[in-house]
């Protein structure tokens, strides 16, 4: 199993909304991962094959969970 070492996430200001972009990557061989969900509150997206994902959420605090089956949890 891979697992997750990093999760890099930029936030910016969209109107009363915020726009994350993110980035999943594998502990072991720093590359990308594609096809992981990723949670944000009760929103619901998918990284891209090089890794990155997009999300709009309501200005607040939120925890970001990203889980994929062949993810081991990294805490």
């Amino acid at each position: 199993m891979r697992s997750l070492v990093a999760l890099w996430v930029i936030a910016g200001t969209a109107y009363a909304d915020t726009a994350l972009h993110g980035l999943v990557i594998d502990h072991a061989t720093r590359h990308p991962v594609g096809g992981a969900v990723i949670r944000v509150g009760r929103e619901l997206v998918a990284s891209d094959d090089d890794g990155t994902f997009d999300v709009l959420v309501h200005d607040g605090a939120y925890d970001v969970v990203v889980t994929a089956d062949w993810l081991e949890s990294a805490h």
